[in-house]
């Protein structure tokens, strides 16, 4: 792939990236039932003032946080980086009342001097499997794309400052999906939409990231064979998607727990890792590749809506490239990013894009 399509494809995941997640805001934590029964379906921005030209005012939103603060310290630090230098951007540049889970517990955890990184940190963390890591794993697909191997190694390191065991494994995962969104051919299968067989492909390719006997795979297992044995129905194979995961992946999960987790689990699974990376692959097969209706679907399963919908818009975005993003998503934008992170004064889409583009370059060459 040569450099220019490069830089667009880098362009369009992270325009597809902040498309899901400002889409899916209005109903982060909402329950499916709960979505169906106030808005119907989730096809378009809602729950924004737009202006008189038809523009969303910019409203940060914290899930791309992480993504811009490893992004700095890949500029500084180049192919030599570490954990504790992303440890360190963190409590530099993100303040723990914009933080949640396993990330407001590291670092808060940093400011007392204490640095632990991984497995080391579960006794520690109680929510070291949540969705923080895989939230914020389009980044090292970008910067090394088509390089599922540097670009999971990267992602391990950068899931490490907060997370262990299967927390890891959503970062895994969505990096590699990033990866190998650039090894997609470039030309649409029709407009805002990719080939589904290539998807596939991306999918069945990325799942070499995930250990085979994780509950990881098991979630990734279940979503591939419900939607080949109904490829149309995705509400009937969400519910039954969704009684699966809360109930023999919970369990599983809670095996030998303490009471602590036990109850941290069970009263915040909707922001767990497992499932909602079922949703994310459940939206991306029944959303057959088009851009919009992988999103609706996303949006439409409701728990962590906005990381969930950031994560599809990000990996079929860098499928698409910018042209291919239907206008409808990309124009109430107005080219306009937020973000929470200190010292942060970069505010357009296109030049955050750009600058992603040249660490890439850089740490590529």
């Amino acid at each position: 792939m040569d450099e220019s399509t490069t830089r667009d494809r880098i362009h369009g995941g992270f325009l597809g990236r902040v498309i899901g997640s400002t889409m899916g805001t209005i109903v982060e934590g909402w329950s499916f039932e709960n979505i169906k029964k106030t808005h119907g379906t989730i096809n378009k921005y809602i729950g924004f003032s737009f202006d008189e030209a038809g523009h969303i005012p910019g409203i940060p939103n914290d899930d791309e946080m992480f993504e811009m603060v490893l992004l700095m310290a890949l500029e500084e630090r180049g192919r030599g980086i570490t954990r504790m230098d992303v440890a360190r951007k963190w409590q530099e540049l993100i303040h723990p009342n914009f933080t949640f889970t396993a990330e407001k517990v590291a670092i808060e955890r940093f400011h007392k001097g204490v640095y632990l990184f991984g497995e080391d940190l579960v006794k520690e963390n109680p929510y070291h499997d949540f969705i923080g890591a895989q939230m914020r794993g389009e980044l090292p697909g970008w910067i090394f794309p088509g390089n599922m191997a540097a670009a999971t190694s990267l992602a391990r390191l950068d899931a490490e400052v907060s997370h262990a065991r299967e927390g890891i494994t959503g970062e895994l995962f969505v990096s590699a999906m990033v990866a190998n969104a650039f090894n997609v051919p470039p030309a649409a299968a029709s407009p805002g939409a990719v080939h589904f067989s290539w998807l596939r492909r991306c999918i069945d390719a990325s799942k070499a990231a995930v250990p085979p006997d994780s509950l990881y795979s098991r979630v990734l297992a279940k979503v591939e064979a419900l939607h080949d044995a109904s490829p149309v129905d995705w509400e009937r194979n969400f519910l039954e998607f969704r009684d699966f995961a809360g109930r023999e992946i919970l369990d599983e999960l809670c095996k030998g727990a303490d009471k602590n987790r036990q109850d941290t689990l069970r009263r915040l699974y909707h922001i767990h890792v497992l499932p909602n990376a079922g949703i994310i692959l459940l939206a991306l097969l029944h959303g057959q590749g088009d851009f919009s209706k992988s999103l609706e679907i996303c949006a439409d399963c409701g728990m962590d809506a906005d990381c969930n919908c950031g994560n599809v818009g990000g990996i079929l975005g860098t499928m698409l490239g910018t042209a291919n993003i239907p206008a409808g998503w990309s124009r109430p934008l107005n080219n306009t990013f937020m973000t929470l992170v200190k010292d942060w004064d970069e505010s357009n889409i296109d030049t955050i894009a750009a600058r992603i583009y040249e660490a890439s370059k850089k740490l590529r060459d």
